[in-house]
């Protein structure tokens, strides 16, 4: 669920436009965040449908502090719809006009809307729509949640318009008789102007109506808002918030944990083999791990070991080892075990089981 710690008046002021010479600046024309409890000043009301008493508006907190289009009664045959109309919105001098708001599944089943339909009419559908002439409605998008837990951002362009002012509908269909079927909407912006890319990546608004917003959308790739706010692939944490943790997460795909590979220099061992870093196998000539000359008495590779010490000098023909000797029945380094038994078989001979396999 959306942060709604956000300050509304942070979702304005970062709405930067990003028009080339000649073009229109990006107005905003409505933002209505209906936590009034009441409908803001000019938006109407309408309910219809087989039961008039089954639906209504309320304000009560449902997971979003904005209104709630829900049933008032759970009587059988509780069949209503409603719909809220906004006040008349002028879009003289705007070549597109956007829309948005966020909303969310009380319960309900959805519907699906139709075409067209009237402003004292509300249609059998979840739906939000637009018109040229504040009574004839045509859609502009079906409302579609499946979690009634989780909030929903519909983003739309409407086409060139060739008025002056128009009127937007936010429509429900109760079909269920229970108090808490219904839908509620919160966070309604009108735009003049949309602009061509997302310009605030931390203001909680789908600036270019594209429904991806802020650090989700591609435009905030390199943005500084968004540095910082990745997948950490190995922590168990989902740490963008996006559902998904470490390497079920697309942006771990290729890193070596993920892989089944080792990191090479962050004192992990990632893939269980017994080794880290540059002492596992899958490290050796990676950048990260600086060769040691394994019998001139120095740490040339400055990680603290010396010579046959360092475990870059694995398996070298200057070390005791058991590598290459992992199937004569010999403890041919000295150290009390002998082949697949002796770590150093468990990691460099194909035929010795990985540390915990089967013998």
């Amino acid at each position: 669920m959306r942060g709604k710690s956000v300050v509304r008046v942070t979702m304005l002021v970062g709405i930067v436009c990003l028009w080339t010479a000649g073009a229109s600046a990006q107005t905003i024309l409505v933002d209505e965040d209906f936590a009034n409890g009441a409908l803001p000043n000019g938006w109407t009301h309408h309910t219809g449908g087989p039961n008039a008493q089954c639906s209504d508006l309320d304000f009560s907190d449902v997971g979003m502090d904005g209104v709630s289009m829900t049933l008032a009664s759970n009587q059988t045959g509780c069949l209503q719809a409603t719909g809220v109309q906004s006040d008349a919105i002028s879009i003289a001098g705007c070549t597109s006009v956007g829309f948005s708001v966020w909303y969310m599944n009380l319960g309900e089943s959805e519907d699906a809307c139709p075409g067209t339909w009237t402003a004292s009419s509300p249609p059998e559908g979840d739906c939000i729509g637009y018109s040229l002439d504040g009574t004839n409605f045509q859609l502009g998008g079906d409302m579609e949640a499946d979690n009634e837990d989780e909030e929903y951002l519909l983003s739309l362009i409407l086409p060139s318009l060739p008025v002056n002012t128009i009127w937007i509908y936010i429509a429900e269909y109760d079909d269920v008789a229970s108090p808490d079927g219904g839908w509620s909407y919160d966070d309604f912006l009108v735009v003049c102007d949309p602009s061509a890319t997302e310009t605030d990546c931390e203001d909680d608004v789908d600036n270019d109506f594209d429904e991806t917003l802020d650090c989700e959308d591609d435009d905030c790739l390199g943005d500084p808002a968004c540095a910082g706010g990745g997948e950490d692939c190995e922590n168990g944490v989902d740490d963008d918030g996006d559902g998904d943790v470490d390497c079920d997460d697309s942006e771990c795909v290729g890193e070596p944990v993920c892989a089944g590979g080792e990191d090479c220099e962050n004192g992990i061992d990632d893939d269980g083999d017994g080794m880290d870093d540059c002492c596992d196998a899958d490290c050796f000539g990676m950048p990260a791990c600086t060769i040691e000359i394994c019998d001139n008495g120095i740490d040339d590779n400055g990680d603290g070991s010396v010579d046959c010490d360092d475990c870059s000098c694995f398996c070298d023909q200057a070390c005791p080892n058991e590598c290459g000797d992992c199937d004569d029945g010999q403890d041919n380094d000295g150290d009390g075990f002998a082949d697949c038994d002796d770590a150093d078989c468990m990691v460099s001979a194909p035929t010795c089981p990985p540390p915990g396999g089967e013998d």
